[in-house]
């Protein structure tokens, strides 16, 4: 099941003031240590778990395909990307949120807050996954 996402505020400003480029920027999902709000702008606006269990600081990198338009629809191909616990657990996790790593700042994309925390017990692979069909983000 695809999760639903929330853009923060910044994001349509950031967009139109050239802060992310899909087609070359580094996006990663930070795991939060606490629920994201609208507000955040920035990765440091954020509270992020502790390392462990294979996920390292700053989180996972979100492979970005192609970006493309057809008939007025500009869509970001991706595949949904995922993490397994190794050696431990990871969490408790409250949410996951997309930020740039690429532009000066970290600036923020979109998030969801999970409806508790959740722990990814040692062996278990948790995927972010998003709707594929669709892309990662479009723009109609």
């Amino acid at each position: 099941m695809a999760l639903s996402f929330t853009k923060f505020y910044c994001f349509e400003l950031d967009r139109l003031l050239k802060k992310h480029d899909f087609d070359n920027d580094t996006f990663k999902w930070l795991f939060l240590g606490a629920a994201a709000v609208v507000t955040n702008s920035v990765k440091a606006d954020l509270t992020e778990i502790t390392p462990a269990g294979g996920y390292s600081a700053g989180g996972i990198t979100q492979t970005i395909g192609t970006v493309s338009q057809t008939l007025g629809l500009a869509t970001c191909a991706a595949t949904s990307p995922s993490i397994t616990a190794s050696g431990a657990n990871i969490g408790p996790v409250y949410g996951v949120a997309l930020y740039n790593d690429t532009y000066a700042g970290d600036p923020l994309c979109w998030f969801n807050n999970f409806p508790y925390p959740i722990t990814i017990l040692n062996g278990v692979t948790f995927p972010v996954t998003f709707d594929e069909t669709n892309g990662l983000y479009y723009i109609s």
